[in-house]
This record gives C-alpha cells, sequence and structure tokens, in this order.
C-alpha cells in the first residue's frame, strides 16, 4: 500500500534515549504510526548491522544508513555506493604516513588494521563496541563508508585534498566519516521517493549537524528541543528534547497520530 506520508528519524539524540536505546513509548508511537499509514524510515550515519537492533526495538523495518550510502526500504535493498578500492587503499597510505587509524564499513561488517587509545574513546562515545582487527587489503573490494579516527586537534585536510570527490563529516571530534560523491542523508531522501515512484509529504526529525541535509530535503522540518541551534533556526516546527517524548509530540502536532 502506498504510505500517506514518509517520517525520516535521526538516531542519536532524536530516536534514541541518553543510552543510545529505543524507550518503550517511542516503539508504541512507530507503532501507531504505521497504522496509520505512515511510513517511518530511520536516517543515519551508522552501518545497516549498527542499525538492526534499533529496527527490532523500534519497529521501523527501512533505513538510509551510512549517510546515505545504502537505502533499505522494508527488507529491500533499493541502493547501494560502494567507494572504489583504490581510494581505500589511498586513505591506508595517508593513514600510515600520519599514524592515524582508518574504520572500513560494508554492510555486514567494519573492520580496521589496528585499535588505538584514541579509538577506543570514539566508539566509547557513540556506545559501539571496537571494529575487528583485520587485514584489509584482502578486503578492500566493497566498501561503503569510511572511518578516519583522529584526535581531538587533529586535521583531516590531507585526505580532503587526495579525495575531492568524496564528502567528509566530522560529527564527533575523533570521528569522521567518508562516503562517495555527495551523498548524505538528504540525497538519502530524494532517491528513496525516486526510487520508490512516490510523491507524498516527508517530515524530517533530528537534532545534530549532519541533519541539515535531511531537513533541506524534507517538506517539514521538525527540531527536537535538544538540536543545535542552527538546526533549530531552521525548523518549521521545534518539539521537545528525545527524553520527553519528543517524537510523539511532533507526529500530534501533525496529525499524523
Amino acid at each position: 500500500m502506498k504510505p500517506k506520508a514518509i517520517c525520516f528519524f535521526d538516531l542519536d539524540g532524536t530516536l534514541l534515549n541518553e543510552h543510545s536505546k529505543v524507550d518503550q513509548n517511542v516503539a508504541q508511537t512507530i507503532l501507531q504510526l504505521k497504522k496509520n499509514n505512515v511510513l517511518p524510515v530511520i536516517a543515519s550515519g551508522r552501518s545497516t548491522f549498527e542499525v538492526r537492533d534499533i529496527m527490532a526495538e523500534s519497529g521501523i523495518n527501512s533505513m538510509i544508513a551510512m549517510n546515505g550510502q545504502l537505502i533499505e526500504i522494508e527488507g529491500q535493498v533499493l541502493f547501494d555506493a560502494v567507494i572504489p578500492a583504490s581510494i581505500a587503499k589511498g586513505f591506508i597510505s595517508i593513514a600510515e604516513k600520519k599514524q592515524q587509524e582508518i574504520v572500513f564499513y560494508n554492510e555486514a561488517e567494519f573492520w580496521t588494521k589496528q585499535h588505538s587509545e584514541t579509538m577506543a574513546k570514539a566508539y566509547q562515545s557513540i556506545n559501539q563496541h571496537l571494529p575487528a582487527i583485520e587485514d584489509q587489503i584482502d578486503k578492500l573490494n566493497h566498501i561503503n563508508l569510511l572511518l578516519i579516527i583522529l584526535k581531538d586537534d587533529d586535521s583531516y585536510l590531507a585526505y580532503q585534498e587526495a579525495f575531492p570527490e568524496l564528502t567528509f563529516f566530522r560529527n564527533n571530534p575523533n570521528i569522521v566519516d567518508v562516503v562517495l560523491g555527495e551523498n548524505n542523508k538528504g540525497t538519502g531522501v530524494k532517491q528513496t521517493l525516486k526510487l520508490m515512484k512516490l510523491q507524498v509529504p516527508t517530515f524530517a526529525f533530528g537534532d545534530g549537524p549532519n541533519d541539515f541535509d535531511l531537513f533541506e530535503a524534507c517538506d517539514h522540518k521538525i527540531a527536537m528541543g535538544n538540536a543545535v541551534e542552527g538546526l533549530k533556526n531552521i525548523a518549521d516546527f521545534v518539539t521537545k528534547t528525545n527524553l520527553d517524548g519528543g517524537i510523539q509530540y511532533a507526529l500530534k502536532h501533525y496529525q499524523l497520530l
């Protein structure tokens, strides 16, 4: 059945609580949303396998993952952007010279050459376990996302200068997400509508710097009460915080519940 609208939800600070979990009241809200023929879609910088547990907790079966690199709707992969192995090897070369680490992601797993204190700090900050340590060279044929692990004052300019065809997101002091071309959450929204051949109202829910592109692509922009000020400034509606029923409050405001 064609949905009457689509809601795109960021995760941390939006759909999730302070422990990166889905509260029961949020899961119940999503269930009612689906009963009302509104399609909920997760829009995240995380990889597909990192989102699976959240999908199960929330009841959401669709996602734009890795900042637009992969789109899966109701279990069907509609879009899968792959970073060439030659670029991945170039990142390894720069990282070795700068004594930094690169983490590689595809739809099923993530890995790196070695761990570091900075990497441990970075992954602890996003409530995720460390990537596996594996031989990277043999596994570079299907990479969707690269992460550069940096110390707080480190620059990633060398990577940008070497690969201007990529897009870089620094949403964490120690992590830079790297994707192909101009892919982002917003392009993911546009690709989703194009591939599904839909023209329905779209609603964006977000709180952070990587949600500006998501907001730009959607008809209705909802900033969480805990969102960064810049996002609130361009929002159509500022709801309550993610810890105070902000999702449900905004959906009722727009009469989607």
